[in-house]
């Protein structure tokens, strides 16, 4: 689950989207 949530913010961090980045709950 954590995991997946990291994938995510890879993809809008790549996406550009960086401004809209959760705050990161767990460390992959």
């Amino acid at each position: 689950s954590g995991q997946v949530d990291f994938l995510c913010r890879l993809k809008r961090a790549s996406s550009g989207d960086r401004n809209h980045l959760p705050q990161p709950t767990t460390t992959p």
